[in-house]
C-alpha cells in the first residue's frame, strides 16, 4: 500500500476532519461487508478499502490525535473516537489477513461421505440432519476445515497482539479496559456464580431434548445444532408470514419501518454467511438486514434480532456526532436486538402476535428457555476461556482448554478445533453478555410501565425509539439509567431460567 501522509491544516478542529474521515472510511468499509457476508461480491477486498481511505489510519494522524488528548484535548466524544482510532491502527495492519480469511471461508469446501459441502453450509446442513451418523460424518469434515483454519487465526492474533504492544497496551484484556471503560473481571465473576447457579435448572431444562437426541449415548459438538433447531415446532414458524408478524406488533407500539430505510436481504443465496448480521452503511438512512434462512424458530428469533439492531440503527438522530451515532458500547444495539429476540419465546406474544395455540405454548416455551441457557452458559465460558487467551498471549493447552470450557458449560462434548475461530474481536462476548443483562432489565422495565403485551402498546414504541435515537451516546447501563431502567446484573439472567426451569 503507497502510504499518503495525513495532513491537517490546523483551520478546521483535527476531531472533525476524523470524524469526517471515519464517517466515509466506515460507509466503505460496512458496504464491503456486507457484499463479502451476503454473498453478492465474494472478490470485494477489505485490503481495497484501506487503500481507498489511508489518512484515517494513518500513523500521523493517530500520533497527532494522542498529543492533542495529552495537552488536555477533550470533548465529550473523544473516547470513542480514541477507541475507533486504535482499533483501526490494528486492523490496517490486518487487512490482509482478513482477506485470507474471507477468501477461506468461500472457497473451502469439505468432504462429508461422498459430498463437497462449501465450509459456510455446514452450520446449516448440521443444524437440519435428523441422522446421527450424517451429523458426525458433516461434524468431523467441519472441524478438519477448522484445523486447516487454525494457522491463519494464530498469525490474526499473533499480529494484534504484537500491535497492541506498539500502541501501549500490554494485553488485549487492557486495551479493552482502557478503551472501553468496561471492567471484564466483575463481568467474567459474575458469569462464573452464574454457571454454577444455573447448573442444575439447565440440567432439568435438557431433559425436555431427549426425543431429539434418540439414539444418542454422549451428545457431542456434533449433535449441538440439531437438539436446539426445534423442529418439532416448525409448523408454528412458517417462513411466509415472519416479516408481516414483525411489521404488524412493531407498527402496534408506533416503531414502525419500512424499504426507505431498512432493505431485507433473507432470501437463499450461495456463498451467504451463516450467521445473520445488520449492516448500518450510513445510519439512519441505510440499513441493511442479512439472513441466511435455516428455519423454523431459528429464522424467527434470529430475524427479530437483526431487526432490533435496524431499528436502532434507522432511529438514530441523524444530527448527532459522528461517534455517537456509529461508536460506542455496542452492548447498546446488541441489548435492542436481544430485547426485540427475546419475543420470540415470551408467551404472551407467542399467544398474540403469533398466535400459536395455548396448548403448546408451555411445551415451546420450555424448548427455548433451553435454548437461551445453552447460549448464555456457553457464552460465561467464552469470557473465561478468552481472557485466558488473551491473558497469556499463547496458544498453549488453549485448544484443550477452550473444548472443556464449552464442554462442561453446554453438556456436550465438545472438540477444541474451533478455538481460535470462535472468539470475536475485541472481546465482543463481553458485549452480549451485557447485552442479555441489558434485554432482561429493559423486559422488567417495559412490563412495569407498559403492560406485559408492552410490544402491542402504542405507548412504548415512542420511548424505545426515544432511546434508539441516542444512537450509542451511552454506554449500556448508563442508558438504562437515565431512562428509569433495572441496571445489568447476572442474578436477573440466572433468576428468569429458575423461574422458566420451575
Amino acid at each position: 500500500m503507497s502510504e499518503q501522509p495525513f495532513f491537517h491544516s490546523g483551520e478546521t478542529p483535527l476531531t472533525d476532519v476524523i470524524r469526517k474521515l471515519g464517517r466515509a472510511f466506515l460507509e466503505d468499509l460496512r458496504e464491503t461487508n456486507y457484499l463479502l457476508g451476503s454473498g453478492l461480491d465474494p472478490a470485494r477486498r477489505v485490503a481495497d478499502v484501506h487503500e481507498r481511505h489511508q489518512q484515517i489510519t494513518s500513523p500521523e494522524l493517530f500520533a497527532r490525535f494522542r498529543e492533542w488528548l495529552k495537552n488536555g484535548g477533550d470533548e465529550p466524544g473523544a473516547p470513542l473516537l480514541h477507541e475507533f482510532l486504535v482499533t483501526q491502527q490494528i486492523n490496517r495492519e490486518l487487512r490482509g489477513l482478513t482477506d485470507e480469511i474471507n477468501r477461506f471461508e468461500l472457497e473451502q469446501q469439505g468432504l462429508a461421505g461422498r459430498e463437497m459441502v462449501p465450509f459456510r453450509a455446514f452450520p446449516t446442513r448440521l443444524a437440519n440432519a435428523a441422522n446421527p451418523a450424517e451429523r458426525r460424518e458433516l461434524h468431523k469434515a467441519f472441524m478438519e476445515l477448522h484445523r486447516k483454519f487454525q494457522p491463519l487465526y494464530r498469525r490474526k492474533f499473533e499480529t494484534a497482539w504484537e500491535w497492541e504492544e506498539k500502541l501501549g497496551y500490554p494485553t488485549t484484556i487492557q486495551r479493552f479496559e482502557r478503551l472501553s471503560g468496561i471492567e471484564l473481571t466483575p463481568l467474567r465473576d459474575g458469569m462464573r456464580e452464574f454457571l454454577s447457579r444455573t447448573g442444575d435448572p439447565y440440567r432439568d431444562l435438557l431433559r425436555s431434548r431427549r426425543a431429539a437426541l434418540e439414539g444418542v449415548d454422549t451428545p457431542t459438538g456434533a449433535d449441538l445444532p440439531w437438539a436446539f433447531r426445534g423442529g418439532e415446532f416448525d409448523r408454528f414458524f412458517e417462513p411466509a408470514p415472519m416479516v408481516e408478524a414483525a411489521r404488524g406488533f412493531t407498527g402496534a407500539m408506533g416503531l414502525p419501518w419500512d424499504g426507505r430505510r431498512v432493505t431485507l436481504d433473507i432470501e437463499h443465496r450461495p456463498g451467504k454467511r451463516p450467521r445473520a448480521f445488520c449492516s448500518a452503511i450510513r445510519a439512519p438512512h441505510r440499513v441493511i438486514l442479512v439472513l441466511e434462512p435455516k428455519g423454523g424458530f431459528a429464522d424467527y428469533r434470529t430475524f427479530l434480532h437483526e431487526l432490533g439492531h435496524a431499528l436502532h440503527y434507522s432511529n438514530v438522530d441523524e444530527h448527532l456526532e459522528f461517534e455517537f451515532a456509529n461508536l460506542g458500547d455496542n452492548s447498546v444495539t446488541e441489548g435492542f436486538a436481544m430485547t426485540l429476540d427475546h419475543l420470540a419465546w415470551d408467551r404472551v406474544w407467542l399467544l398474540k402476535t403469533l398466535k400459536m395455540p395455548r396448548i403448546h405454548v408451555e411445551e415451546f416455551t420450555r424448548f427455548a428457555w433451553t435454548w437461551h441457557a445453552m447460549l448464555l452458559r456457553r457464552y460465561a465460558a467464552k469470557i473465561e476461556y478468552e481472557m485466558a487467551l488473551h491473558g497469556a498471549r499463547s496458544f498453549h493447552g488453549m485448544e484443550e482448554h477452550y473444548a472443556q470450557a464449552q464442554g462442561a458449560a453446554t453438556l456436550f462434548h465438545t472438540t477444541g478445533e474451533p478455538y481460535l475461530y470462535d472468539v470475536d474481536d475485541n472481546f465482543y462476548c463481553a458485549r452480549y453478555l451485557r447485552a442479555w443483562m441489558f434485554a432482561a432489565a429493559m423486559h422488567e422495565g417495559l412490563r412495569e410501565r407498559f403492560d406485559e403485551d408492552w410490544f402491542l402498546n402504542p405507548r412504548a414504541g415512542p420511548f424505545l425509539k426515544s432511546m434508539m435515537a441516542q444512537g450509542q451516546r451511552w454506554p449500556a447501563d448508563e442508558l438504562l439509567r437515565r431512562n428509569g431502567m433495572p441496571g445489568l446484573s447476572a442474578g436477573a439472567l440466572w433468576r428468569r431460567l429458575e423461574e422458566a426451569a420451575g
